[in-house]
């Protein structure tokens, strides 16, 4: 338990760090869409956190609670079990903001041409996908065969195949931008 607390904690870090890092790189290209684009992704990684540390914390206290005195009975240990347990909705509220700020970065990434056109197009594809399917199924609606790993599947695709990219070939910025605070 203790190992899923720290690695719930390493994803909220990286979800930060990769939102002030693609904040980086197409902050030249739209500077307000760039803030919402951050803005978004560190909502996810915050209600990443919110959602899933305090449960596995309070899983952790439970299983270290021993008997005696404070120490809670059993039935008590059962209700609490079964409501750190509860499945919380069926879109966790992360993953939306995950998805649209996704979609702001990969437009940006599309208008600036900064990585090969077919994977900025892929990432506006896959992204907005989940903008528009998590929220209805989180309202209740059915989106058909599109929930689940199909409708996350593209997005894996197309964050894998930047990773790469980024990591291999790095970003391509254009002659005319000003890539330091003092040429502004």
């Amino acid at each position: 338990m203790r190992l899923t607390i720290l690695i719930a904690l390493l994803e909220c870090l990286s979800s930060l760090v990769l939102a002030v890092t693609l904040y980086g790189i197409t902050r030249h290209e739209d500077h307000e869409l760039a803030m919402l684009g951050l803005v978004c992704r560190v909502a996810e990684g915050v209600l990443g956190s919110l959602n899933n540390i305090p449960s596995y914390l309070g899983l952790l206290w439970l299983a270290k609670a021993g008997v005696g005195t404070g120490a809670p009975d059993l039935p008590t240990k059962n209700v609490l079990l079964a409501f750190l347990l509860m499945p919380g909705p069926s879109v966790p509220i992360g993953s939306i903001f995950f998805a649209v700020g996704s979609l702001i970065f990969s437009y940006l990434l599309l208008r600036g041409r900064m990585v090969p056109v077919s994977i900025a197009w892929l990432g506006v594809f896959a992204s907005g996908l989940l903008a528009v399917t998590l929220p209805l199924q989180l309202a209740g609606f059915s989106t058909g065969p599109l929930t689940g790993y199909y409708q996350w599947l593209p997005a894996l695709v197309f964050q894998v195949v930047l990773a790469l990219w980024l990591l291999i070939k790095g970003v391509r910025h254009h002659a005319g931008d000003a890539m330091s605070p003092t040429t502004r």
